[in-house]
């Protein structure tokens, strides 16, 4: 609003001054409580009847109208009241607006039609070298690493794929690097512990003192230990063929060799152990996993007895063993006593279970102890 207290109110086709509330129309100040009105607040009303109510010579015949009061600087206040009909259409105000819509829309959608297919254009431009790299990096192998990296049409996308080949490179390098080691530490591994196994039987030949035959034991027991060891950790870094050919094994038979290969850890005699088979024939298993994951098993458990016993039982291909420990001997303390699932055999194992798809689950017994489940099938 201007400051000359002397300039006339807005008065326009569909815009009406009043000096006083009063001087609104009767019908549409009826609408308005008049103790709710502030300065600055709008309030709307529709009169659906009042074009036929209202007083002839009135400016226009309205339904719809926006009363806004406007306090002046003097303190006095003006009410603005805006109003529309049905006619409005006819007007050369709302006639400017529909010709300027007529023109506009049509160009507001060709420009937004223009603006989705330079944006699809951007997408499938940006989209397919992303594919195309992916596809690139999911067939990537040692096999053709050699080959020149293709050109992804982007800076950002051939970085990516210099990244990801210089890593598997030295990844691939890494594995060389391993398979060699293993290959030589399958020789050079070996021979030490021929040696001294064979040493061993030697000594035993000798006449020894109890005492000598009690040191000849304990590096006879660390020697297989080492063996069994060393057969483990080769396997493991072995390709998977032809380590991992099913065949029929005997697992009674399988079972009662480990034993045997380990009687020298059940003739203790802080030890009692019991062994139960029964329901159980053959499996298709590759031979040497299924020995390595019962060895470790059987010896893990005889190994953190110092004093008590060993249960093991196979029943339905279903491989069970368990150690009690003698919580009142003397002879158990923390690191002996932590059960059969404890150590690095039980890490093997686990490990081997994963490459056959095997299952081994174990439980911690209240006397600290532990229980071990080798299933050959994986539960779903």
């Amino acid at each position: 609003m201007t400051a000359d207290p002397q300039a006339p109110p807005p008065d326009s086709f569909n815009i009406t001054t009043y000096e006083t509330f009063e001087d609104i129309p009767e019908q549409i100040r009826g609408e308005i409580p008049k103790n709710k009105i502030k300065p600055g607040k709008l309030f709307d009303v529709q009169l659906k009847s009042f074009e036929k109510q209202i007083k002839s010579g009135e400016k226009r015949l309205d339904l719809l109208y926006m009363i806004l009061p406007y306090e002046l600087n003097d303190g006095r206040i003006l009410f603005i009241v805006q109003n529309f009909n049905q006619d409005d259409k006819n007007s050369v105000f709302f006639r400017e607006i529909i010709n300027f819509s007529l023109v506009t829309l049509p160009i507001a959608g060709g420009v937004i039609i223009l603006f989705l297919i330079i944006t699809g254009l951007l997408g499938k431009r940006l989209a397919d070298p992303a594919q195309e790299l992916a596809l690139w990096a999911q067939n990537l192998k040692s096999e053709n690493l050699h080959h020149p990296i293709p050109n992804f049409g982007f800076i950002e996308l051939n970085s990516v794929a210099n990244e990801l080949h210089g890593s598997l490179v030295r990844l691939d390098e890494f594995v060389i690097r391993e398979r060699e080691f293993l290959q030589h530490a399958s020789h050079e591994l070996r021979t030490p512990v021929t040696v001294v196994s064979g040493n061993i039987v030697l000594l035993a030949k000798h006449d020894l003192t109890t005492k000598q035959i009690k040191i000849v034991d304990r590096i006879n027991r660390a020697s297989k230990n080492m063996k069994q060891l060393i057969e483990t950790l080769l396997w493991l870094g072995r390709e998977r063929e032809p380590d991992l050919i099913k065949e029929e094994v005997d697992y009674p038979a399988l079972l009662s060799d480990v034993l045997d290969d380990l009687s020298y850890l059940s003739q203790s005699e802080n030890i009692e152990h019991q062994v139960k088979m029964k329901n159980t024939n053959s499996v298709a298993a590759s031979p040497a996993a299924l020995y390595i994951v019962v060895s470790n098993l059987i010896r893990n458990a005889f190994q953190h007895t110092p004093k008590g016993r060993v249960n093991v039982q196979l029943e339905n291909n279903v491989l069970t063993i368990e150690n009690f420990l003698d919580t009142q001997s003397p002879q158990l303390s923390n690191e002996q006593g932590e059960g059969v699932g404890v150590g690095v055999g039980l890490n093997l194992v686990q490990r081997i279970c994963t490459r056959c798809s095997w299952l081994c689950e174990t439980t911690p017994l209240e006397n600290g102890g532990m229980r071990a489940v080798l299933s050959l099938t994986k539960k779903n």
